[in-house]
């Protein structure tokens, strides 16, 4: 049995589907296309249970191996920043909070000013890290200054 719906469309669709009447079954088109739709959907709706909780507990491990992995390379290029940083820039890295918003440490100190053109450099040169959502970078820069405190921890007793 087949069944008769009806569409709207613009004018300028309607004159560009009359350009193509009598060589374009256009019932059989909107019929394959809403089919590919409806399976996108069905699949979409059908996704639970035991299959989904494998794919979320997969992409979880995965997440948390990545943001693992964001946080070490954080802590090496922290360390290798604060061998080469002032006094003053190590000071006011440890005594800073990282915005995942605006992707920079923000406090009252100048010194973060130099910190913060530290990291857009590194940036640059991670072109990796430009794609890191919020809590990747969040990870990233949480390992940095981790890796300052490191080299304080090293430091400070004999300064």
């Amino acid at each position: 049995m087949v069944k008769r719906i009806t569409i709207s469309v613009s004018d300028e669709f309607s004159a560009k589907m009359e350009k193509v009447k009598g060589r374009v079954n256009v019932s059989e088109e909107f019929r394959k296309h809403m089919t590919h739709i409806m399976n996108y959907h069905e699949k979409l709706e059908t996704m639970e249970g035991g299959e989904m909780e494998k794919i979320i507990e997969r992409l979880r491990h995965q997440k948390q191996a990545d943001l693992g992995y964001n946080e070490t390379r954080g802590r090496e290029k922290g360390l290798e920043w604060a061998m080469t940083a002032d006094y003053m820039e190590i000071q006011a890295a440890m005594c800073v909070d990282f915005d995942p918003v605006t992707q920079a440490f923000s406090n009252d100190n100048t010194e973060v000013e130099s910190i913060n053109d530290y990291l857009a450099d590194l940036l640059g040169e991670e072109v990796s890290l430009q794609y890191f959502t919020s809590e990747q970078n969040k990870s990233y820069y949480k390992g940095w200054q981790n890796g300052v405190f490191d080299f304080w921890d090293k430091v400070k007793d004999k300064i």
